[in-house]
């Protein structure tokens, strides 16, 4: 990353730490509905679509940030929100929410360590799928969820929330 890269990214975290109430820069213990998977929607309080500022003032400052390719990956202990990188960060909004913890869960119980057969019965067939047939990588449905498989066990490795999935 670039000096230049390294303080936009200090200057947008001092921006987001600014607008918090005291008090609000750890991530408490999250009850059951802090921790609800919605495809489409978001993680809990944090919803697509949300600006960055307003998911930090809900859940805390991220651990760390990463860029790339314009984007930028915003690092929380359960999860990691994916904004679109601009200049400002009133434009920063939330357009995926990624998970590799156990700890979240879809409303059919569907998480991280989830045997693939188990999705399928839960969401039917998916919109899409990448891979090849016998080593199907990832399975993702229209209504706005996708699910990475570990390529050895058949289980969910990672699941993504975005408003849709097209394919």
């Amino acid at each position: 990353m670039t000096q230049a890269k390294r303080r936009r990214l200090a200057a947008i975290l001092y921006a987001i730490a600014c607008s918090l109430a005291p008090g609000t820069n750890a991530v408490s213990a999250q009850t059951p509905a802090q921790q609800l998977i919605v495809p489409g929607v978001g993680v809990g309080a944090v919803k697509i679509g949300m600006s960055l500022a307003d998911a930090a003032a809900v859940v805390g400052l991220p651990s760390r940030g990463q860029g790339f390719a314009g984007l930028m990956n915003w690092h929380y202990p359960d999860f990691i929100l994916e904004t679109v990188n601009e200049e400002s960060l009133r434009e920063q909004k939330i357009r995926s929410i990624y998970t590799e913890s156990g700890a979240l869960a879809t409303a059919e119980g569907l998480k991280v360590g989830t045997a693939e057969s188990a999705v399928r019965a839960a969401l039917g067939e998916p919109t899409c799928t990448s891979g090849k047939e016998d080593k199907i990588a990832a399975l993702a449905y229209a209504r706005g969820i996708s699910f990475i498989l570990d390529p050895h066990t058949r289980n969910v490795r990672q699941i993504a929330v975005r408003a849709t999935f097209g394919c």
